[in-house]
């Protein structure tokens, strides 16, 4: 089975569907990620927006090529091919010479005509110029939980894939899907409760491991490698409890997050991490 994973930014892909990956590489399954907003920027031009970014990620002159090395390494380590689309990253599209996402509000809410008129049908089309003839594949886009104009048009790639792909999963994007109410969001914009949903047991010191591999957004997103550890831990656990009774039990016992939960963590630790996966069919 080839496995094709649609990754908006270069983190993505590992940050969501993580465990799942390295499960496939550990059972000789070979998997690519496509990564679709790997341009490299005219950093001399980038708005004020973009470069407040840059701020939280290091301040390197040259972020993108820094980015693409550390996700180039830390896939190439798991054995997973990596291949880079020229579309530039949303901070740095602009329309008419003006920047085309131009404050947190813009880059969370709803593209920009021309994107969402070109981009998903060409990253569909990237994807499925990846898939090998006669060979069982299966591709993953975002579920674009959380709203951000990148992963939405990545779920429409996903959508255009599915007319043409057997097998398309839709995949929860963490950290975005931590939030209840940006999943309850999208389940209702796309009938979730109607779709089928996969939930898989993962190996999550395998994910942790491959995540810090991404040390220009671990300070930004998590604050420390322990806030990493921590988070991903509390949300693949909570995930688990839809297939694992002791974690069902905690949940229906202590709950999620308060005093309760800690203390039930602090009693018995974990029982199990998973990831959780949508299809049409």
């Amino acid at each position: 089975m080839q496995h094709i994973y649609l990754s908006p930014h270069l983190d993505d892909a590992l940050y969501s569907c993580g465990g799942l990956i390295c499960q496939q590489r550990k059972a000789g399954e070979p998997v690519t990620v496509l990564n679709l907003c790997a341009g490299i920027p005219d950093y001399a031009n980038i708005s004020d927006f973009a470069r407040s970014y840059h701020q939280r990620w290091g301040d390197l002159s040259n972020m993108v090529e820094a980015r693409r090395a550390e996700d180039e390494q830390t896939l190439t380590a798991l054995g997973v091919k990596v291949v880079y689309l020229d579309t530039l990253d949303s901070i740095y599209r602009t329309v008419g010479g003006q920047p085309a996402y131009h404050d947190l509000t813009a880059l969370f809410s709803s593209p920009q005509p021309d994107d969402a008129s070109r981009l998903p049908q060409y990253w569909a089309q990237q994807a499925l110029n990846l898939l090998p003839a006669n060979q069982p594949a299966r591709c993953y886009a975002p579920l674009a939980i959380g709203g951000h104009v990148d992963h939405y048009l990545a779920r429409l790639a996903g959508m255009e894939l599915a007319k043409r792909v057997p097998e398309v999963w839709f995949y929860e994007d963490f950290p975005h899907a931590e939030d209840p109410i940006t999943l309850d969001k999208v389940r209702v914009e796309l009938g979730l409760d109607q779709w089928h949903s996969r939930t898989v047991i993962i190996d999550v010191q395998a994910k942790i491991n491959a995540m810090l591999g991404y040390g220009t957004q671990t300070q930004k997103i998590f604050g420390t490698e322990a806030g990493l550890k921590q988070r991903v831990r509390d949300f693949t656990a909570d995930r688990a409890r839809n297939i694992q009774w002791q974690e069902k039990l905690r949940y229906t016992l202590a709950g999620s997050g308060g005093r309760r939960e800690r203390t039930w963590r602090k009693l018995f630790g974990y029982h199990a991490h998973a990831e959780r996966y949508w299809s049409q069919r």
